[in-house]
C-alpha cells in the first residue's frame, strides 16, 4: 500500500513544516482548505494519507519516511504533525516512539482519546474543522505562532 502526499509550499523559506496526516476515510474533509490557510502564512503543509486497509504500524512508518523526506528539504525548520480524525492514532504512535521528531503535535476532530501527552512536546486538541474552519485554523495557527520561538529553538538543538 502507498501513501499519498500532497505538499504546498510558502514563498520564501518556510517558518514551519505542518505535516497533515489521516485516514483515507477523511480525506474531503478540508485539508486543502487548511494547507492553502498555512500556506499564505508562511508554512510548507504536507497532506497525507494512507489507505484504510495499512496498520498502524505500516502508516507509524509511512510518517516516519515523510519525516525524513522532508527534513532533507527543511532540516532546520521545526516540524509539527496534524493527526486528524483517525490519523491521530498513527501519530501518535509515531510520536511515543520518535518523541525527538517533533516540535509540535495538534490533534483535530479525533474520537480517539489523546490526552496522552508525550513528554515536552507542545500538544493542541481542537474540534471543528468541518463546521467551524476559519475560526479552527486560526486556533491552531495562533497557538503554533505563540510556540515558534520555542519550536526553533528546539530544532536548532536537535542540529
Amino acid at each position: 500500500a502507498r501513501m499519498r502526499a500532497v505538499e504546498w509550499i510558502p514563498e520564501g523559506e518556510p517558518k514551519a513544516v505542518l505535516h497533515i496526516f489521516q485516514s483515507r476515510e477523511t480525506a474531503e474533509c478540508c485539508q486543502e482548505e487548511l494547507a492553502e490557510y498555512f500556506k499564505e502564512h508562511g508554512f510548507a503543509v504536507i497532506d497525507s494519507c494512507c489507505p484504510d486497509v495499512m496498520e498502524i504500524s505500516q502508516m507509524e512508518a509511512a510518517i516516519g519516511t515523510c519525516f525524513h523526506n522532508v527534513k532533507r528539504k527543511y532540516p532546520d525548520v521545526p516540524y509539527l504533525l496534524l493527526g486528524l480524525s483517525q490519523g491521530a492514532v498513527p501519530v501518535h504512535a509515531f510520536v511515543t516512539a520518535y518523541p525527538e521528531a517533533v516540535e509540535g503535535i495538534v490533534y483535530a476532530d479525533t474520537r480517539h482519546n489523546t490526552q496522552i501527552s508525550v513528554d515536552n512536546i507542545p500538544t493542541l486538541n481542537v474540534t471543528g474543522l468541518k463546521d467551524k474552519k476559519k475560526e479552527t485554523f486560526q486556533r491552531i495557527y495562533h497557538w503554533t505562532e505563540e510556540r515558534l520561538d520555542e519550536m526553533l529553538y528546539h530544532a536548532a538543538m536537535k542540529q
